[in-house]
């Protein structure tokens, strides 16, 4: 499993991003750099393509998001979280 880093300046990165989701890699996204309104936008994308493809956006920081596709497991270390760990195959 390939995860992808990236740090968008802003919406027209989106491109890139979905490319990524579609070949079923992770993609961790810092949206730190990007303004607020640029942010919920970009997240949209996101969140669109992760329903197409069955997957998840999970943000496990302030700004981080990290998509996680179909069938692959995860677990947080978080303290916060009530599920530290989740699978998900559908």
């Amino acid at each position: 499993m390939e995860i992808v880093f990236i740090k968008p300046n802003g919406v027209e990165d989106c491109g890139k991003c979905i490319s990524v989701i579609k070949d079923n890699k992770i993609l961790h996204i810092n949206l730190s750099d990007v303004g607020n309104d640029n942010a919920r936008r970009i997240i949209h994308y996101l969140s669109g393509a992760m329903f197409m493809q069955d997957g998840i956006l999970y943000s496990p920081a302030d700004k981080i998001f990290c998509t996680i596709p179909k069938g692959v497991k995860y677990s947080s270390l978080s303290p916060e979280d009530d599920e530290p760990e989740i699978t998900i195959d559908r």
